[in-house]
């Protein structure tokens, strides 16, 4: 079902496709948005202490907004599909500079998922030969009393292009005073396929959880929707 879904997706986005934006696979988002009007799908495998396929569909209303939506599609035929619901708001969205805020909330369908939520600050900035991207902000959660702080989480990453088409990142991460105990470090290849489409692969540490994960992925702009 989920599958078909994302085939409709793509099968029905129009025309007039444009550079997509990727997030992932790092955890430190990027200060752009997608295009106005602009269609975009992020589809990918994670490895960690168990297999996910995390997806997310974002969209350019407008050059301010991008509204998004994530969800795990190795969890949807089992009624936990860990879907989360936010966007983007752009600050300044110039070519040498991307700053932008990002609200995200989860959305609790099956017994047993409870509600986060995390409020951000993304900067992006190119150089000469790499960028340098980073993120500040706070997260809440539900403790099953109520709401409770979860911290401060910091995470920065450098991009560095080998060439037009291919390049690779290194990134770091962590829960600001909780230092090594919450602390990430990962690294990756990003290859751009095609005008449209991004290709990604990444390997790391989690720290805090003291296992590896992999990322495998893609980021492919589907076109304008709405004319």
């Amino acid at each position: 079902m989920a599958i078909l879904t994302l085939a409709c997706l793509l099968a029905s986005a129009q025309a007039l496709a444009t550079e997509p934006v990727p997030d992932r696979p790092m955890s430190t988002a990027t200060g752009y948005l997608v295009a106005a009007r602009s269609l975009e799908l992020e589809l990918g495998g994670r490895w960690q202490q168990g297999f996910t396929v995390p997806a997310r569909i974002k969209f350019g209303a407008g050059k301010v907004f991008e509204p998004r939506v994530g969800f795990d599609l190795s969890g949807v035929d089992g009624g936990h599909p860990n879907l989360m619901v936010g966007g983007k708001v752009g600050l300044i969205q110039e070519e040498g500079i991307g700053l932008a805020l990002l609200a995200s909330s989860a959305f609790p369908i099956a017994e047993g998922e409870r509600w986060h939520g995390t409020l951000r600050a993304l900067m992006t900035l190119p150089f000469d030969r790499f960028a340098v991207r980073a993120n500040v902000g706070g997260d809440l959660y539900y403790d099953g009393e109520g709401i409770a702080f979860g911290g401060v989480p910091l995470s920065a990453a450098l991009e560095l292009p080998f060439t037009s088409s291919v390049g690779a990142f290194l990134e770091a991460g962590t829960i600001a005073g909780a230092g090594w105990d919450q602390a990430l470090l990962d690294g990756g290849l990003c290859w751009r396929l095609t005008e449209i489409m991004v290709l990604d692969t990444a390997v790391g540490w989690d720290i805090g959880a003291g296992s590896p994960f992999v990322h495998l992925g893609m980021t492919t702009n589907l076109g304008r929707v709405g004319g």
